[in-house]
């Protein structure tokens, strides 16, 4: 099973049939050079607004118009990390120190 396979099957059941995502570690950069990114595109006709994780923890949101594209770029990041895809949850509690702190967050850290 290839990376984006495993990508595609952390998106939550509830979103399969409104989203697609897939990360492209080699994503052409408009300045030249390679980017990482996380491109997500809405199956639905509506404006849809999700959550992206990493390992569990709110990396962000994003809002993706109906039949388009999204493409988010990605930093840093290995490409073993578990990146999901979801609706925003309405009790997302963006006090907690892990959530304010995601940018922070050492995810090269194994232990």
């Amino acid at each position: 099973m290839n990376q984006q396979q495993l990508l595609i099957l952390k998106i939550q059941r509830s979103m399969c049939e409104k989203i697609r995502i897939r990360r492209v570690s080699d994503y052409p950069s408009a300045r030249g050079g390679l980017e990482d990114i996380l491109i997500m595109e809405n199956m639905t006709n509506h404006l849809l607004l999700v959550q992206i994780r990493v390992n569990g923890y709110l990396l962000d949101f994003a809002s993706i118009e109906g039949q388009r594209q999204k493409h988010y770029r990605l930093k840093n990041l290995p490409q073993t990390v578990e990146l999901t895809v979801d609706d925003v949850e309405e009790d997302v509690d963006l006090t907690l120190p892990e959530n304010r702190s995601y940018q922070e967050a050492d995810f090269f850290d194994t232990q």
